[in-house]
C-alpha cells in the first residue's frame, strides 16, 4: 500500500467547492487546516503500539479537557441527564423526544466479551479473498454508474475502494485509540466497569487494526498493482486531535454509527460479495456495536452542563474535521483512477476521468462523512445538543449525499 503523506499548515483554506459550504458552516470565520498530499511509501505511524506499552499509568499524561469549559457562558439544561452511579457501573440516559437511550458500561462490557473473536480466526490460512468477486455493496462503491466500464473493470473498481475501505478504517482507528485513553486516563479511579469497558473499547481498536493491515498485505499479493492511500495515519491523527475534545468525539460517534449502517443496511445481505471480506466487515462489525454505546456516553459526558457557546464551539470542531476528512477523499479519489487506469492497463478518456472523479467523490462522501450524518443515533446526539447543532449538519449534509 503506497501511503500519501499530509503535510499541514495552519491558517490557510484547504477546501474548494462544494467543501466551501461546510466551511462556512463552521462560522466564527475560522480557517481550516490545509493539507498538502505527497506520494511517498512510509507506513502508517507506530504511535499505537507505544501507547499501549504505557499502559496508561507508567507515565502521566496531561488531563484532556475542554477548553471551552472556563469560558462563561449559560449551561444547557434538560437536553443531557447526568451519569446516575449504582453499584459500581454507570448508567447514562438521554431523553430523545418521548423515548429514553439507556447505555451502561457494566452491560456493554459484558456483551463486548460475548463478542469477542480472535484475529487469527477470521484471517489467515484457508480464508483468503476471492477476486473474481466484488468487495463493497454498490450502494457505497456507485460503480455502476460508470457505463463506459465492463463488468470486470467495475469489479477491479471496486476492490481498489475496498482496500481503501479498510485501509481508511486504520488511519481512523489509530487516532481513535489515543484519544480514547485520554479520554479515561483522568477518571481511573472512579468506575471499575468504565475504566474496564473503554480500555476494552482501545484493545479492541488496536486488534481491529492488525486485522485490516493483514488484510492490506493479503491484497497486495493478490492484486496485480499496489493502490496508492492517504496518509502517514500519525499525521492525520494529529491534524484531528488538534481540536476541541468534544468535537473529536463528535466525529468518532459518527464515525461508528456509520460502519453499523454500512454493514447492516448494505453488507450484510449482500450475496454477491465476496465471503471473506464480508466476514472482515461482519466481525469489525460485531465489536463496533458496543464503541458505537461507549462513544455515545464519552460525548454525553463531555456535553454535560456545557454551555450554548461551547456547544456551538464543539460544532465548529466538528464541521472543520468533516472539511479536513472532505480533503483527503479528494486525494483519495485521484488515487483511486490513478491505481485503476494501472490495473487496466489504459488511459480513461478526458470525459470519461471526469465523470470518474465527480462519481467516486460522491461515493466516497457518502461512505465516509454522508452516510454518518443522516444516521438516527446520531442525529439523535444532535437533537440533544439543541436545534441549532441539527440544523447546521443538516445544512451541509446535501454536500455529501
Amino acid at each position: 500500500m503506497v501511503i500519501a503523506r499530509f503535510r499541514v499548515r495552519r491558517n490557510m483554506r484547504m477546501i474548494a467547492q462544494p467543501g466551501e459550504r461546510l466551511n462556512k458552516a463552521a462560522a466564527c470565520g475560522k480557517r481550516i487546516r490545509q493539507t498538502e498530499l505527497l506520494s511517498s511509501r512510509s507506513s502508517p505511524g507506530k504511535r499505537t503500539r507505544k501507547w499501549l506499552r504505557r499502559l496508561l499509568l507508567i507515565s502521566p499524561c496531561p488531563q484532556v479537557v475542554n477548553k471551552a469549559a472556563d469560558r462563561p457562558g449559560r449551561y444547557r439544561l434538560g437536553r443531557i441527564s447526568k451519569e446516575k452511579k449504582m453499584l459500581g457501573t454507570t448508567v447514562v440516559k438521554s431523553e430523545v423526544g418521548t423515548g429514553v437511550l439507556t447505555y451502561d458500561y457494566r452491560d456493554t462490557l459484558l456483551t463486548s466479551e460475548k463478542v469477542n473473536w480472535n484475529l487469527d480466526d477470521i484471517i489467515g490460512g484457508d480464508k483468503k479473498l476471492d477476486f473474481s468477486k466484488r468487495f463493497m455493496p454498490e450502494s457505497l462503491a456507485r460503480v455502476e454508474e460508470l457505463t463506459f466500464l465492463d463488468a470486470d473493470e467495475k469489479r477491479i473498481l471496486n476492490q481498489i475502494r475496498g482496500n481503501a475501505y479498510l485501509s481508511i478504517f486504520v488511519i481512523v482507528e489509530e487516532f481513535i485509540v489515543p484519544f480514547v485513553l485520554d479520554h479515561v486516563r483522568p477518571a481511573l479511579d472512579t468506575d471499575d466497569y468504565r475504566v474496564r469497558a473503554f480500555l476494552r473499547f482501545v484493545e479492541e481498536e488496536v486488534k481491529h487494526i492488525q486485522l485490516f493491515k493483514r488484510f492490506c498485505e493479503e491484497f497486495r499479493a493478490g492484486f496485480p498493482i499496489e493502490c496508492k492511500v492517504i496518509g502517514p495515519a500519525a499525521e492525520i491523527g494529529k491534524a484531528v486531535l488538534a481540536h476541541n475534545p468534544t468535537s473529536v468525539a463528535l466525529a468518532i460517534l459518527m464515525i461508528e454509527w456509520m460502519t453499523q449502517e454500512h454493514y447492516l443496511g448494505s453488507v450484510k445481505d449482500d450475496s454477491d460479495l465476496d465471503p471473506q471480506f464480508k466476514s472482515l466487515l461482519k466481525n469489525h462489525w460485531l465489536e463496533e456495536a458496543q464503541h458505537a454505546k461507549l462513544d455515545t456516553m464519552m460525548v454525553e459526558s463531555l456535553v454535560a452542563n456545557s454551555s450554548d457557546e461551547q456547544i456551538t464551539d464543539a460544532m465548529d470542531g466538528f464541521l472543520a474535521i468533516g472539511g479536513f476528512l472532505d480533503e483527503g477523499l479528494k486525494q483519495q479519489t485521484q488515487f483511486d483512477l490513478e491505481s485503476f487506469e494501472a490495473a487496466i492497463g489504459r488511459e480513461l478518456s478526458t470525459e470519461e476521468r471526469e465523470t470518474f472523479l465527480t462519481t467516486q467523490l460522491q461515493a466516497n462522501r457518502w461512505t465516509y462523512i454522508g452516510s454518518g450524518m443522516v444516521h438516527p443515533r446520531f442525529r439523535q446526539m444532535l437533537d440533544r445538543l439543541g436545534s441549532d447543532a441539527r440544523n447546521r449538519i443538516e445544512e451541509v449534509a446535501p454536500v455529501f449525499a
